[in-house]
């Protein structure tokens, strides 16, 4: 439904709005102004609590890239000591349960250099 705004700068939506209504044309008219104008006081006061909250939500995403960086980092290290625990592991075993250890090892080198470069991704985007 088109808002008040609209049915007064149209004059074909005027006039079926008019030739709808029970009221005079001069009452609808007027009715429409004052909607219009209570829309448009609305359209501002929404734009303001707008503007005034954008200060929080940057902050809020900041601080939420750091804390995802952060965790990033934090996993990259994880899989790190994983990928030094399976060397550990291969020095220590027999030559049918090397296979195994070594695609541990794989995939912890590997998932460790994809944290590390997600964490500087974020990082990158704080400076």
């Amino acid at each position: 439904m088109p808002n008040a705004t609209q049915i007064l700068n149209n004059p074909e939506l005027l006039e079926a709005f008019v030739a709808g209504s029970t009221w005079s044309r001069d009452q609808v008219i007027s009715t429409l102004k004052a909607s219009a104008e209570k829309e448009a006081a609305e359209a501002e006061s929404a734009k303001q609590c707008a503007l005034a909250e954008y200060p929080d939500l940057l902050k809020r995403s900041r601080e939420e890239r750091d804390r995802a960086a952060n965790a990033l980092e934090d996993a990259a290290r994880a899989l790190r000591h994983a990928n030094a625990l399976f060397f550990t592991l291969k020095t220590m075993v027999s030559c049918d349960e090397l296979s195994l250890v070594e695609i541990g090892e794989e995939q912890a080198s590997a998932y460790a250099e994809r944290m590390q470069d997600e964490a500087r991704y974020f990082a990158e985007g704080a400076q």
